[in-house]
């Protein structure tokens, strides 16, 4: 039997709050409109939260086309957000959707400002999922403290693994 995984990816100018508008961001380095939109740069998307606002941020990732056969099972096996945390910001939650249903779920996070590296979540779904066929939107909750702070995102991720029997 050979293993095979694939990768797919968005880069992090994917990602747009559930939420925006002067009320939960301010402008980002002062550049108008980065409150609607937030900023986007080569390597990703920065938003400057207000104290005391908490927004899910969407990062979607392409699902890989069904190749089932007799021959072959494919499998989410994997998914992930890079992000980078500033001041008073911290994940409190993760969730992962394959179109309008919601497949997995991490609350009660605490991930500060020094989670600057990629942030993985292994896959722990019920036996029989199987293969997401909607896309996958890794949605990250964000709480922003006491003061106003930035999180940029860099990307997200799904791998799937395909067991081929033959």
């Amino acid at each position: 039997m050979a293993v095979h995984i694939f990768a797919f990816g968005s880069h992090g100018t994917s990602a747009w709050a559930e939420r925006s508008g002067p009320g939960v961001f301010d402008n980002v380095g002062g550049i108008p409109y980065t409150d609607l939109t937030g900023l986007r740069r080569g390597w990703g998307t920065t938003y400057r939260g207000k104290a005391g606002q908490a927004v899910y941020f969407h990062n979607p990732v392409t699902a890989l086309e069904s190749i089932e056969s007799e021959d072959s099972t494919p499998l989410l096996t994997q998914f992930g957000a890079r992000f980078e945390l500033m001041e008073t910001a911290r994940v409190t939650s993760v969730q992962v959707w394959n179109g309008e249903k919601q497949i997995q779920t991490y609350d009660g996070l605490n991930i500060g400002p020094s989670a600057s590296a990629p942030v993985i979540f292994d896959r722990q779904f019920a036996p029989g999922l199987g293969l997401p066929r909607r896309g996958i939107d890794v949605v990250v909750g964000v709480s922003f403290g006491a003061s106003s702070s930035d999180v940029t995102f860099f990307g997200a991720w799904a791998h799937y693994q395909v067991d081929v029997l033959w």
